[in-house]
């Protein structure tokens, strides 16, 4: 009997690699610098986050408690890592919503969603929240992919 060989596992999963390496060239092109460097300014000159009671005013009532996981400390490195980490599952997730196959069009809703000016924005002023918001973004994708699955649209 022969067993399956990795290339052709791998090619059952070809648009979620596109989509991964992708995401990943373009986040890294775009942000990379910023996630190498400590550039401190506005918000996160704290350094140590210590306004949970403000995020409760806000209404962002996880937020706190994520960083209670995470921990309270800037650190770009590990913010960009953990931002691209779920940003990259958010798009996977996104591709297999609308069911994209064309590699062409997979590229560009990578590049556009990664050099998006909110996202772009936020990396540059307040990279202490990237990690938290890309992962408010991977909730509300799970969230669309659990209620497609329910109500099978």
């Amino acid at each position: 009997m022969e067993e399956p060989h990795l290339f052709n596992k791998l090619q059952k999963y070809e648009t979620e690699l596109w989509t991964i390496f992708c995401i990943l060239l373009f986040s890294i092109i775009a942000h990379g610098y910023r996630f190498v460097n400590l550039m401190f300014n506005g918000d996160s000159m704290l350094i140590y986050q210590t306004d949970q009671d403000w995020k409760y005013s806000l209404g962002r009532i996880f937020q706190p408690f994520y960083w209670k996981l995470r921990g309270d400390l800037v650190a770009p490195m590990l913010i960009g890592t953990l931002s691209v980490l779920y940003f990259t599952i958010a798009l996977v997730l996104i591709i297999r919503l609308f069911r994209l196959q064309n590699k062409l069009q997979i590229a560009f809703l990578c590049a556009l969603l990664a050099v998006n000016i909110t996202i772009t924005s936020t990396f540059a002023t307040d990279i202490h929240e990237g990690d938290t918001y890309m992962l408010a973004l991977l909730c509300a994708t799970l969230s669309v992919v659990a209620f497609r699955k329910a109500h099978l649209i």
